[in-house]
């Protein structure tokens, strides 16, 4: 429940941030255009532009804003009016600079979908059997590094998970950034990638070749035991990035991507019922939503 509050939080915040930055980004400015103007006896109004007018007899030949050029004698209008302004809002739009050298910050939140899909082989004690586990942390990001020009960034990132299931989960490593976008509008598109070292600790579910007892009547078999692993990754991440530009080069960015994990060590912390650790390969896949702050 306190995952999908904050998730709900999470999602409000990026669709305020979103509509905060385009109202700001667009101003309305009220511009003026001239039309001469001829009143209808039949009740229209037509704008255009007079081309000619026979003072004698009255006859107008007029031109109207699609090109179409039309007659009218002095019985087909009651009056007409030239050079009348009509205002005409239109949105000006200040494309504002984006940062493209020196040092760059990044701070902010983010929430990462940790998936272990686990294939353990059967002995003595494991039943063969493909388990899961899974995390939902709710984490502080930072990354520090160099602009080079507007379109790269390399850095140093990391995590440390604020909220989660399971305690003690941070990741490390390097960042680089591709703005492709053409710089038109107030808002970057760009792809992040990322290389870090990951340290996650989660509990999985096994089934054993023993028999769990709930109560004195109540008891299962096959038995099932939980054990706690501590997991220490390379992982890959690649994903897609939005920069709502805001005022001196700072702006707003908002960031989903996917994330591959490479075990290089494991530790098991809780073997009270297991005989010996499982016989295991896992598999770790990974989504994140980031919303951050660069200036």
């Amino acid at each position: 429940m306190q995952f999908n509050q904050l998730l709900r939080n999470f999602s409000v915040a990026i669709i305020t941030m979103f509509i905060c930055i385009q109202t700001t980004n667009a101003q309305d400015s009220t511009e003026y255009v001239q039309y001469d103007v001829i009143y209808m006896k039949d009740g229209r109004v037509l704008k255009g532009e007079i081309l000619s007018y026979d003072s004698q007899f009255g006859g107008i030949s007029f031109k109207d804003p699609s090109g179409k050029i039309s007659n009218f004698g002095r019985d087909d209008y009651k009056y007409f009016v030239e050079n009348q302004n009509f205002p005409v809002k239109k949105k000006n739009t200040e494309i504002r600079p984006r940062k493209d050298k020196g040092i760059g910050f990044n701070i902010g939140v983010s929430a990462s979908y940790i998936a272990n899909s686990l294939s353990i082989e059967e002995d003595d004690f494991f039943v063969k059997q493909d388990s899961w586990s899974g995390d939902l942390p709710i984490s502080l990001y930072a990354s520090v590094g160099k602009h080079f020009g507007r379109q790269h960034f390399v850095g140093l990132s990391a995590d440390f998970a604020m909220i989660a299931d399971e305690p003690g989960y941070y990741a490390l490593g390097a960042r680089y950034s591709y703005q492709y976008d053409a710089h038109k509008t107030n808002t970057a598109f760009y792809i992040p990638f990322e290389l870090k070292y990951q340290h996650i600790q989660m509990f999985a579910n096994y089934t054993i070749k023993d028999t769990t007892w709930f109560s004195e009547s109540s008891y299962s078999y096959p038995g099932y035991t939980n054990i706690e692993t501590t997991y220490n990754n390379m992982a890959l991440s690649i994903g897609h990035g939005f920069g709502f530009a805001l005022k001196s080069g700072h702006a707003l960015n908002v960031e989903i991507s996917f994330m591959k994990s490479f075990v290089l060590s494991k530790e098991y912390t809780d073997l009270e019922v297991a005989t010996h650790a499982p016989d295991e390969t896992p598999n770790f896949k990974a989504y994140r939503l980031g919303l951050f702050y660069s200036f």
